[in-house]
């Protein structure tokens, strides 16, 4: 009796041990998984951002420069998009 004791002992605790491996497990997945989250939210960020402020300096010294009344509304309107998207990528 005291060996299937000791025995029923060993397997109780081992299936703790087992339990508590699968939780450590389970949070490392899910610290990792917010790492990588957060990595390409910020690249997305970052590298669309510098396009996004590049394409918005474009077009203000396409503003600035074009003379045309036909393409000025045009010009404010990719300029209104290119804000748009600014705000969004830094949302």
């Amino acid at each position: 009796m005291k060996l299937r004791d000791d025995s029923t002992e060993k397997n109780i605790l081992l299936e703790e041990k087992n339990h508590m491996l699968v939780e450590k497990q389970n949070y490392e997945i899910y610290t990792a998984t917010l790492k990588e989250r957060n990595r390409i939210a910020r690249e997305i960020h970052d590298n669309v951002g510098h396009l996004l402020s590049r394409s918005i300096l474009i077009t203000g010294a396409a503003k600035a420069v074009s003379s045309s009344e036909a393409v000025s509304p045009l010009l404010d309107s990719l300029d209104i998009s290119l804000n748009q998207a600014m705000t969004s990528i830094r949302t």
